[in-house]
């Protein structure tokens, strides 16, 4: 990140909420929350857009919970969409368990797919939703019991 034109603006974050207003788009503000998740309050307005990028289940598995994904989905706007490079039926079941609604999206950075999810099926309409019953079912059925 220190080669970007973003490393300036991360290199000035303090601890907690941070609003970045972006001088090309004055629509566009960008909400970062510097510090562990765990501590994160309710910013000061509903999020529209998260992008979840946390390192994989894997290496990183407390943020990709149910109980993270409720918190991002209390968070968000109605019409809030969360992506993310993860692909994981995992973290999708995830998601659903937490009552986002889920969609494969083609991959990005020479992935073969990533994830959309949103509160809103509309938002969803052009990419192929997951059966979300279905990893529900898997979900309570001990199918990802290492998460």
């Amino acid at each position: 990140i220190t080669s970007t034109p973003w490393a300036s603006y991360f290199a000035k974050l303090d601890e907690g909420w941070n609003t970045i207003s972006l001088p090309a788009c004055a629509e566009l503000h960008l909400s970062i929350f510097k510090g562990c998740f765990k501590d994160m309050p309710a910013p000061k307005k509903s999020i529209d857009y998260f992008f979840h990028d946390p390192f994989s289940p894997e290496v990183n598995s407390e943020l990709w919970t149910v109980a993270t994904f409720e918190k991002l989905k209390q968070l968000a706007t109605s019409d809030a969409i969360l992506s993310t490079y993860c692909a994981a039926s995992k973290a999708r079941a995830a998601m659903a368990k937490a009552g986002w609604l889920v969609a494969k999206a083609n991959g990005a950075l020479g992935k073969r797919e990533m994830t959309v999810a949103s509160l809103n099926e509309n938002k969803l309409t052009h990419l192929k939703r997951v059966n979300e019953p279905r990893l529900i079912e898997r979900f309570d059925n001990g199918d990802f019991s290492d998460y």
